[in-house]
């Protein structure tokens, strides 16, 4: 099973260059942004779940300039508490690319810009 990073605020990732991972991001809580934070580059994440995270805005991924891959890493029960059009599930500013990773029941949104 791969590392988990439960209760945690969150992974960030605010550099350019690529970071890729094999992880579960659940139940983080931060008052700004999500879950996972980029703040440009590349994130890859792979069987990688992230939910039960709560923010702000992109309960579980905010993606500002930054891209995206998800494979097999679906993005499930996140909360924006910003209210709608602040991706409960992904905020993205960037670019995303899914490959069978289901972005659902996230609240109040499940992509925003996405």
């Amino acid at each position: 099973m791969p590392p988990t990073l439960q209760d945690r605020d969150r992974v960030t990732y605010a550099a350019l260059g690529e970071l890729s991972t094999a992880t579960w991001v659940e139940a983080g809580k931060t008052w700004d942004v999500g879950g996972v934070d980029i703040d440009g580059g590349t994130v890859s994440l792979f069987k990688s779940p992230v939910t039960g995270n709560t923010a702000c805005q992109g309960g579980g991924i905010f993606n500002n300039f930054g891209t995206l891959n998800l494979t097999r890493s679906p993005v499930v029960n996140n909360t924006a508490t910003g209210g709608p059009g602040l991706g409960g599930g992904i905020l993205n500013g960037g670019t995303v690319m899914l490959k069978k990773s289901p972005v659902t029941g996230n609240d109040p949104d499940n992509c925003d810009a996405c």
